[in-house]
């Protein structure tokens, strides 16, 4: 027969057991090793870490997303600066070309145009003078002219049509110390008007306005 004592001794084993048990859980839970659930799984430090930065990550996409839409325009680049052009000059009017020539600009009137000439429009001559203060003689400068007309076309010199109305002599060696009287003709716009530029490609500086003589 089983005593009283024995019993109660028993008893007391199983209570502090239990209680011991209670405790471990509990030390564990508060460990963060033992997660509370359906189903106990042991969390490592790394799988923490990882997935505090997870959260990190997707809070950080989620705040930009949430941002209004900023456009931000295409950079352009500066535009060079416009050159000034110089205002044109009259006839009649000594002009230095290129720091070796003075022209002079007479006047601008209707060509007769030859028989054969192919054009695209209408002949113009400028008729003006030409000297130069090289030691050498100079071929004179009429290639680099164009003639602009009052819509902003413009046309240039050709040689073979010069030289077919002025002679193969057109365009030759200007000697030192000799002011040349020189003619040059283009071949503007049928519906071009009466105000013209003579300009130079090479010497922006050469500008004359002129208005065309009408000739009986």
């Amino acid at each position: 027969m089983i005593s009283t004592r024995t019993m109660i001794s028993r008893r007391v084993f199983v209570q502090r057991s239990a209680l011991i048990a209670t405790g471990v859980a509990i030390g564990a839970v508060a460990r963060g090793q033992v997660s509370l659930g359906n189903s106990a799984v042991a969390a490592t430090p790394d799988a923490t870490a990882t997935r505090e930065a997870e959260l990190e990550e997707l809070h950080a996409l989620q705040t930009q997303v949430a941002q209004p839409l900023v456009c931000t325009p295409a950079p352009t680049s500066t535009p060079s600066p416009t050159a000034t052009q110089v205002p044109p000059s009259q006839t009649g009017v000594p002009l230095v070309y290129g720091n070796i020539w003075t022209i002079t600009v007479l006047g601008i009137f209707p060509a007769m145009s030859p028989q054969d000439a192919r054009l695209s429009g209408k002949l113009m001559q400028v008729n003006l003078t030409a000297s130069h203060n090289n030691p050498m003689p100079k071929l004179p400068p009429l290639t680099e002219l164009r003639l602009v007309d009052s819509q902003g076309r413009f046309s240039v010199p050709d040689i073979a049509l010069n030289q077919s109305i002025f002679g193969s002599d057109w365009g030759l060696h200007v000697s030192p110390g000799v002011t040349a009287n020189l003619s040059v003709v283009f071949d503007v716009a049928a519906d071009a008007g009466d105000s013209f530029i003579l300009e130079s490609n090479t010497d922006p500086t050469f500008r004359v306005a002129m208005t065309v003589e009408q000739r009986g």
